[in-house]
């Protein structure tokens, strides 16, 4: 739509004129020409608007194009931020923007690219949203839970050494099973029933190990985090500032609201923490 609406007001047809050159064939290939071989006519029919006023939209629209080409003498700056924003109404991913040198802001998106009644007007500099955060993380006396070490992995480690030894000596005695039955210390109907009770009892056992590598490999995750989460924290609260390996050990997710206020989803916590006074969490 909008290049539609460019190449309307860039049209001369519009105020009386032809333009005549515009494509050019080469080798067969039919591609645009440049503006200073186009054959301009004017005046050969009746204008819609009046020269002056074509002429204004062009300077209008050159001067437009322009402003949203700046360029700032600083490149732009690490977004720490880069896919923590989240609109606190619409729940879609807010847009980063640079409208000054030094200035970013966050804005939802939704009314600019959906429909004004699809959301309500959320917006946060960057600034202002870091100085939210760092009060959250320095002056509220957070509880990172202390489990992060390796008595529960070991123990895990130690049941499931013992569930392996238990799966290993089925699997003998199955294997075993059947030299027995052809020695005829068994009957049939024994290698049938004895073979089922094995063969149960392995599977068992199978889906056991597997149960308690995937309770390892997830808690030896979740300490990894919550390690990290606890550095961060430290790190955040010792006045170092917001940097992205704090973010990354801290928070998950942001949502802002029409009011500026947060919702924080940290790494370490199972539910969303509001950005109120901090008085209200010491």
């Amino acid at each position: 739509m909008t290049k539609t609406v460019k190449a309307i007001l860039a049209n001369r047809v519009y105020c009386g004129d032809i333009v005549r050159g515009k494509n050019r064939k080469t080798s067969q290939v039919l591609e645009k020409a440049p503006k200073s071989e186009w054959v301009i006519s004017e005046d050969k029919h009746e204008a819609i608007i009046s020269r002056e006023l074509f002429d204004k939209a062009q300077e209008i629209r050159k001067n437009g194009d322009n402003s949203q080409n700046v360029r700032y003498s600083t490149p732009t700056s690490e977004n720490i931020f880069k896919g923590k924003m989240v609109c606190g109404h619409c729940g879609r991913s807010m847009e980063r923007q640079r409208p000054y040198e030094s200035i970013y802001k966050f804005r939802c998106p939704t009314r600019y690219s959906y429909a004004k009644s699809d959301c309500v007007p959320v917006l946060i500099r960057e600034s202002d949203l870091r100085e939210k955060l760092l009060d959250m993380l320095r002056f509220i006396n957070f509880e990172i839970p202390s489990n992060h070490n390796s008595a529960g992995i070991e123990s895990i480690k130690t049941e499931l050494h013992e569930v392996q030894a238990e799966r290993i000596k089925n699997q003998r005695l199955l294997d075993g099973l059947y030299e027995s039955l052809i020695a005829g210390d068994i009957t049939d109907d024994e290698y049938k029933d004895i073979k089922t009770a094995y063969t149960s009892k392995i599977s068992e056992l199978v889906a056991h190990e597997k149960l308690l590598r995937q309770t390892a490999q997830k808690q030896t995750k979740q300490n990894t985090m919550l390690a990290k989460a606890s550095e961060s924290l430290v790190a955040a609260q010792n006045g170092s500032g917001l940097t992205a390996d704090i973010m990354s050990g801290l928070v998950e997710k942001i949502r802002v609201f029409g009011d500026r206020s947060l919702q924080v989803k940290f790494t370490f916590m199972n539910r969303e923490l509001p950005s109120r006074e901090v008085a209200a969490y010491e």
